[in-house]
């Protein structure tokens, strides 16, 4: 598995378990 997909599949992950990306992914 590439790097950058495992990454990748972590950041989901913490998508599912953090509902407050919404609020980090606004600040970009």
């Amino acid at each position: 598995m590439p790097p950058g997909l495992d990454n990748l599949k972590h950041i989901v992950v913490l998508m599912m378990e953090n509902r407050s990306f919404d609020h980090m992914l606004g600040a970009l």
